[in-house]
């Protein structure tokens, strides 16, 4: 990514919320309440727009569970 770009991603069935080069551990996907994996793809703007607005990360974590 850019510097100054954000991006939300799975690997390695976990959450990443990555800037630039930096990337932290949001959670493992099997802790979101999901029945499809669609669900899980439905989840991750989600979680980008809630990063947007400078909710803290536990606070995301704790909604998506």
């Amino acid at each position: 990514l850019a510097e100054s770009k954000r991006a939300v991603v799975v690997s390695e069935n976990t959450i990443w919320m990555c800037t630039g080069e930096r990337r932290e551990r949001l959670m493992e996907t099997k802790s979101i309440n999901t029945k499809a994996d669609f669900q899980l793809e439905n989840t991750l703007p989600a979680i980008a727009a809630a990063w947007h607005l400078n909710i803290p990360v536990e606070q995301i974590a704790a909604a998506v569970q």
